[in-house]
């Protein structure tokens, strides 16, 4: 066979192929051949506009189409996920912007790295924020016999640097909490917990923080309450908190939410701590019934079968999700809200109203000192955390 007709062949199987590509989007969209893939966009996919003869409409209307063709366009979902898994496995990159690839396997958020080397500093308009609703929240949690406790829990390159790629170093040590604490007046009268000293101390205990997800364990949680409760002790001596945690088991689990958002979920898992015997906890009905709009959780528990008589409200970021099964266990019973609550907000004085605890427990991961929490209207939805 010569050379020409090589070349004809050639070309024909060149123009098929190119013709499959062209129609395989079209297939799919009409007939759904494609699996189906959830990807970690967290927003509405755009619809396809309707087609209006009005001069506003028609102007938008390419603009529209073609956001609506991109989200819907075939083989969509296969397509990004095969890309993540090719720059995660081949050219060891990470596939998101929002998460940073450490050594062995760990995981972390970009967007407090550069708070972890110590090059942004925390605002002064957020300090002085935060120093007004320290302050109001004091003044009239104290006028009615409350305790008030706040909390900041590291973020997890503060407790493991030594899993960062080797070219993220600290320049100044320093994290948001340090800027806080440091510009807050010398008089200004704050009991708050730095969890720190506790968990870099447990870490020899075992590992407290998720390799594939941002947020603690359920060890790291544990700690954390262990921590918090002797603090409290110092104001009712009847807590006795569990120190040297060493009764463990390590299971395999699902990937947190840096492997979701890389969009690999289901190609990466977790070794997941799981705390024995952990304290029993009920349901119990919600007191205040002001709509808790802006909420995204709320949730009141109560311990089983013990003789705990103090009431409290745990409130804070995604933190206290994990924290909430330990620390309720040393109350009769425990409110549980997500995220913090303003004091600006008629649904703070609402809640202590309807709950009157002894103590109010408010709980944040540093990196969100940067978010003072705000007055959350109607129409409006609180940012994931």
């Amino acid at each position: 066979m010569n050379a020409r007709p090589l070349s004809l062949i050639s070309s024909a199987i060149l123009s098929v192929c190119f013709l499959i590509i062209l129609i395989l989007p079209a297939a799919e969209n009409l007939f759904h051949l494609a699996p189906q893939i959830e990807l970690p966009e967290k927003r509405r996919l755009h619809d396809y506009p309707v087609f209006k003869w009005q001069w506003n409409a028609l102007s938008a209307y390419p603009a529209r189409f073609e956001a609506a063709f991109n989200d819907h366009f075939g083989w969509r979902g296969l397509l990004v996920r095969s890309q993540a898994l090719a720059k995660f496995y081949w050219l060891r990159i990470s596939p998101s912007p929002k998460v940073i690839l450490g050594r062995d396997g760990w995981l972390f958020l970009e967007s407090s790295i550069q708070e972890y080397r110590g090059l942004v500093p925390l605002p002064f308009v957020r300090i002085r924020q935060w120093e007004r609703q320290f302050a109001a929240k004091k003044a009239y949690l104290s006028a009615r016999g409350i305790r008030y406790l706040v909390v900041v829990a590291p973020n997890k390159e503060t407790i493991y640097p030594e899993f960062l790629p080797a070219s993220i170093t600290q320049v100044h040590h320093r994290v948001f909490m340090d800027d806080l604490v440091k510009a807050l007046p010398a008089d200004f009268d704050l009991d708050i917990v730095d969890l720190r000293p506790p968990l870099l101390k447990a870490k020899k205990v075992g590992r407290l923080y998720l390799r594939t997800d941002s947020h603690w364990n359920q060890l790291g949680a544990a700690v954390a309450s262990d921590a918090i409760i002797e603090r409290l002790s110092d104001w009712f001596p009847e807590f006795k908190s569990q120190k040297n945690r060493r009764e463990f088991r390590i299971v395999k689990g699902r990937s947190g939410d840096l492997a979701r958002l890389m969009g690999l979920e289901e190609h990466l898992s977790e070794e997941a701590i799981v705390i024995p015997g952990r304290p029993r906890l009920r349901r119990a009905a919600l007191k205040s019934h002001m709509k808790m709009r802006g909420i995204i959780s709320n949730q009141a528990v109560e311990s089983v079968g013990g003789k705990q008589q103090l009431n409290a409200i745990l409130t804070g970021d995604s933190f206290t999700g994990t924290l909430g099964m330990f620390l309720p266990a040393h109350f009769r019973r425990t409110l549980k809200i997500r995220p913090l609550i303003p004091f600006e907000d008629p649904l703070f004085q609402s809640v202590i109203e309807a709950e009157k605890p002894d103590v109010y427990i408010e709980v944040v991961v540093d990196r969100h000192l940067a978010n003072p929490p705000r007055v959350i209207g109607p129409s409006e939805s609180p940012s994931a955390d």
